[in-house]
């Protein structure tokens, strides 16, 4: 029985689409919720900042199954 490899290159190229979605999306996350603490709270950047938040789980659970799916039954 041979076991069939995961595609490293596809896996890769994946990697690197989530990376540079979330990456910014986490940075301005981040700024958005260092605003609030900081006492200083203004509704667009709250808006903005929660419909990031909801592509970024969105991409990840994308990226999760496409993960999943490269791995081969056993």
């Amino acid at each position: 029985m041979a076991k069939e490899e995961i595609p490293i290159g596809r896996l890769a190229l994946a990697m690197a689409v989530f990376l540079s979605i979330g990456a910014p999306v986490v940075l301005y996350d981040w700024w958005t919720l260092d605003q609030v603490l900081a006492g200083i709270f203004h509704p667009l950047p709250m808006v903005v900042a929660a419909g990031l938040a909801c592509i970024f789980l969105i991409t990840a659970a994308i990226l999760g199954r496409y993960i999943r799916n490269l791995i081969p039954p056993e």
